[in-house]
């Protein structure tokens, strides 16, 4: 079987593989960056704040278990909570801070939720063969297409394995023969994160990637 840079290089390579415009405002290539960029800030904002929840939950008496964290369901509840004529005015401040926290979680969660609806409609208008190799969904899509950024870019499958971070070092000296290497720790980041998501899907629901 192919290896997964290759597979998602032959995808981005096919002859006829994207509607890509020239870059410039006002198109889809556009549209990525900007789209993705606003994902990861939210995304940092939700975990943010969610943390400042859960820390105001252990250090005050509000009624509510956060030692193993706070889901969504847990969430939501202290969004609906309303002051108490019977909290001390410490605990009624970070009652009140948690529920404005909480709030804005969910808002931030109706975003992302927007935002994957968008990034998907936007991959199907560019790259509607990328959604159909297995694990790859709108997300991991659109990081790989704002890492692609246009045609011709990643001639190569090493190339585009090198810009992932998922090519080896050579590390060793002139007397081993090239046999050691060492991970490459550099480059995109984000790319080798969302190659490594696809990966991790492929081997739970994509039997040729199992075996």
């Amino acid at each position: 079987m192919p290896s997964m840079p290759k597979v998602l290089l032959a995808s981005c390579c096919a002859p006829r593989p994207l509607n890509w415009p020239s870059p410039g405002p006002g198109n889809y290539a556009s549209a990525w960056p900007s789209s993705s960029g606003a994902r990861r800030a939210i995304s940092k904002e939700v975990v943010a704040d969610t943390q400042r929840v859960i820390t105001l939950a252990r250090r005050f008496d509000l009624g509510i278990d956060a030692r193993r964290g706070l889901g969504k369901a847990k969430i939501t509840a202290i969004s609906h909570w309303r002051a108490r004529s019977t909290d001390s005015p410490s605990v009624a401040t970070a009652r009140s801070e948690a529920i404005r926290l909480a709030r804005k979680v969910i808002g931030n969660r109706r975003d992302l939720a927007r935002n994957e609806r968008r990034l998907h409609a936007l991959a199907v208008e560019m790259a509607p063969s990328l959604l159909e190799e297995p694990g790859v969904g709108a997300i991991t899509a659109a990081v790989l297409l704002v890492s692609y950024s246009h045609k011709g870019r990643f001639a190569t499958e090493a190339k585009w394995a090198t810009h992932a971070g998922c090519g080896p070092i050579p590390t060793g000296s002139g007397n081993s023969d090239g046999r050691y290497v060492r991970l490459n720790s550099g480059n995109d980041r984000q790319l080798n994160s969302a190659i490594y998501q696809i990966t991790q899907a492929r081997l739970r629901c994509y039997e040729p990637t199992r075996n």
